[in-house]
């Protein structure tokens, strides 16, 4: 049976000589390195790895028993490589963290993070931020020292009224 230069399961898996890097591949003075900084550099196999990476990742199923019932909400969103998805989480547990929005996702419940500008569905969204994560720090700083300390202030009056508590 000859020999195929192509036929990768003959090859064995070693670190790069050149670049030092894990997954390159070598057939006795022959080496073949996915990196393309590399020297060694082979576009064959670097589609094969990021191929391998593709599908183990998609190959799992996501599976779990959480299910946010009426407080379901859905989240379009375009990701990096501009693909539009769609997720389904539970609107209680929106959560605004600087330039990103976290919410639960629906089988698994994970905590998953969305780029506000990314999302396409925002001004739906928005409304279930709790009114805490809208504060500036300094205004939770005032509002957290105020409770513990049982006083208030004229900028504690004003920061419970943004949180549409009574005065």
């Amino acid at each position: 049976m000859p020999c195929k230069e192509d036929d990768m399961s003959i090859w064995s898996d070693v670190k790069c000589p050149v670049c030092k890097s894990p997954g390159a591949k070598q057939l006795l003075w022959m080496v073949k390195c996915p990196h393309n900084g590399c020297d060694k550099y082979d576009p064959d196999l670097a589609l094969e790895a990021r191929s391998r990476v593709t599908a183990s990742a998609h190959s799992v199923p996501l599976t779990g028993s959480f299910n946010p019932g009426l407080n379901a909400i859905t989240i379009r969103y375009r990701n990096a490589a501009g693909i539009d998805k769609t997720y389904t989480g539970d609107k209680t547990t929106v959560k605004a963290a600087n330039a990103h929005i976290t919410i639960c996702l629906v089988p698994t419940g994970k905590r998953c993070s969305f780029s506000r500008e990314r999302i396409m569905n925002l001004a739906e969204i928005t409304p279930y931020i709790p009114p805490a994560d809208k504060l500036s720090s300094v205004d939770r700083q005032i509002l957290g020292y105020h409770q513990s300390k049982g006083t208030t202030s004229p900028r504690h009056e004003a920061v419970k009224q943004k949180l549409g508590k009574p005065a």
